[in-house]
């Protein structure tokens, strides 16, 4: 739930285009973590290692959305009354920024780091930690949705509607640098 790259994506998706038009893409983000969830829990990862160049693939492709979707985000209005005309982001958009997303991977791996065995990752503990996880990915997909879509119903004025999308997507490139920089 902490700020980053697909997070402040569903921030800036809710301030751009509205609470109920960004729940594919929340959608998505929660599905593609979901998944990265459960690839590190079951030490797949591992394979990524046998195979190096998928990962830099994924995360070109990653950026390069999400640096697209900063523009777009730039250029519209978050204007309430303007949520009709552009087209949002839709669920493939959100796994793909959570699948090529460094800092959930981090995370999961982290998190799942210690499991050891097949058998530890089907005990009853961690069926509980999924559980756990998968509800703290959905809320906070939500709220992070749902404060952008917030933030546009605070800000009436066009002109500053517009500068308030032009932050998100500052901040939505700052954190794709900051992530690479890591």
């Amino acid at each position: 739930m902490s700020p980053g790259p697909a997070t402040l994506s569903m921030a800036a998706v809710g301030n751009a285009f509205g609470f109920a038009r960004g729940i594919p893409y929340l959608t998505g983000c929660a599905t593609g973590l979901i998944l990265v969830m459960v690839v590190a829990a079951f030490g797949l990862a591992h394979l990524i290692d046998l195979l190096p160049g998928t990962v830099l693939i994924v995360s070109i492709i990653g950026v390069s959305y999400i640096l697209y979707l900063a523009f777009k985000i730039a250029r519209e209005t978050s204007n309430i009354a303007t949520y009709d005309k552009g087209k949002s982001p839709g669920f493939f958009a959100g796994v793909l920024v959570s699948l090529s997303n460094p800092k959930g991977w981090a995370v999961m791996a982290a998190l799942f780091s210690s499991m050891g065995s097949m058998h530890s990752v089907l005990s009853t503990e961690m069926m509980m930690r999924f559980i756990i996880l998968c509800v703290i990915i959905v809320l906070g997909n939500l709220a992070w949705t749902l404060l952008g879509d917030r933030l546009s119903r605070l800000v009436a004025d066009p002109r500053k509607g517009k500068i308030l999308n032009r932050i998100f997507a500052f901040l939505l490139v700052a954190s794709v640098i900051w992530v690479l920089l890591l």
